[in-house]
């Protein structure tokens, strides 16, 4: 049973077809909200600036992340409706309806719902308004609502490129008080066989064989890749380690300075400074991407670094951004000072690079003999006290880059 929606709130007509077939099939899609009936519950649409007629190269397709304020608000849930002002073309916004299963629901990663062929019919949609218009489509979106653009975008090749902040690439891996509520609530015959296990991530295989895909990772490893590709990652967020990482070492992503990365000229990954934690850019910075994005003439990549190197979002200093150790484990080696001696501690040190950046993490495993006696994870610049645990004997450490990825191991061993 569905939440009750309101579509007064958006002042646009509403347009509603019995079906894919009769919506797909219609000789003109009018500006409005476009409610298309599904084999269960339907689907919502908004069309803005002619989608059909304009004569624009591109169209604006918009996802949503977690909806704020969810308890005061009515679905549906558009977004991007002041991006798509300011750029003044046509405009797809598209609604997750799931997130109606439940006024507590904020978040849904457009994965849809038992036996709703949610997925599909949002792909299928797509498709046909590139088809028919002939148009190149640009989806947009940030953390669930970058999941969703970089899902149906590698699906959708070549008719579509993509521009996403803080993505999700599996959202299993996301918060599990955020993930299991909506698991809950959208397949809750799948929760009945007791089959997921205490994490969401039991759930993986159970939604894999009823066809619903929460991860992009197998898309990328078959090799599908929209046209075009631009990853924006919040540097401090914890979603470079479970998230952007994964997708970089799939797509096989190099480095073209600290912050920057490319598989290839259209397929970038900028990491940013856009303040704490989980924070999306400016909606003025999206508009501004997106008008040097569709300008005429060179890469994304080559785009990116006129921005940079004009100064337009350059970052004053990005000395603690993560930093991307593969291939350089020699000389992340040389470079680092550990700090022992008759302290009776560690503490992991490079030269130019501030205390408790992002830039390397360190596991240790400290052992009394042949038993563990503590494990902990540190930044850089972090101590690890040894003089406190009288009985240690030695201590592993695993040296990973700003991205997780595993460098190097190394053991100190105690002075007689």
């Amino acid at each position: 049973m569905l939440e009750e929606f309101d579509y007064s709130y958006f002042k646009a007509d509403l347009h509603e077809w019995s079906g894919t077939d009769e919506f797909f099939s219609a000789p003109r899609w009018a500006d409005g909200i476009h409610r298309v009936g599904l084999p269960t519950h339907h689907m919502d649409l908004l069309f803005k600036n002619d989608v059909l007629g304009s004569n624009q190269d591109y169209i604006l397709v918009t996802f949503n992340g977690a909806v704020s304020k969810r308890g005061e608000r009515k679905p549906p849930f558009f977004s991007g409706m002041n991006l798509g002002r300011e750029l003044d073309g046509p405009f797809v916004a598209v609604a997750d309806t799931s997130l109606a299963l439940s006024p507590d629901l904020n978040i849904g990663w457009y994965a849809g719902y038992q036996d709703g062929q949610f997925q599909d019919a949002i792909l299928q949609a797509l498709r046909t308004i590139a088809e028919r218009t002939g148009k190149h489509l640009w989806l947009v979106g940030g953390s669930a609502g970058g999941f969703a653009a970089l899902y149906y975008g590698h699906l959708l090749g070549d008719d579509a490129s993509v521009l996403v902040w803080n993505p999700q690439t599996d959202f299993l891996e996301y918060s599990p008080p955020l993930v299991r509520p909506y698991l809950e609530q959208a397949f809750p015959q799948l929760v009945a066989t007791g089959e997921p296990a205490d994490h969401p991530r039991g759930w993986a295989g159970a939604l894999e064989r009823a066809g619903v895909q929460h991860s992009i990772m197998a898309h990328v490893r078959m090799g599908h890749r929209p046209r075009r590709m631009l990853v924006l990652q919040n540097w401090n967020d914890w979603h470079v380690e479970a998230h952007l990482a994964p997708l970089m070492r799939a797509y096989g992503a190099s480095p073209v300075r600290r912050n920057l990365y490319e598989a290839g000229p259209e397929h970038v990954f900028w990491i940013r400074n856009l303040g704490e934690g989980h924070v999306p850019p400016t909606p003025a910075h999206i508009g501004e991407l997106l008008g040097a994005l569709w300008a005429e003439g060179g890469t994304l990549r080559q785009t990116v670094g006129t921005l940079e190197d004009l100064g337009l979002t350059s970052e004053k200093d990005i000395s603690a951004f993560p930093f991307w150790g593969q291939g350089r484990e020699a000389a992340v080696a040389r470079a680092l000072d550990w700090g022992a001696g008759d302290s009776g501690s560690l503490c992991p040190v490079v030269h130019g690079i501030p205390a408790k950046s992002k830039a390397l993490m360190f596991r240790y495993r400290v052992r009394a003999g042949e038993h563990t006696v503590k494990e902990t994870s540190a930044l850089l610049g972090s101590r690890l006290v040894l003089s406190l645990i009288p009985d240690w004997s030695d201590v592993e450490v695993s040296v990973n880059d700003g991205f997780g990825n595993q460098l190097f191991t190394t053991t100190f061993f105690r002075e007689a």
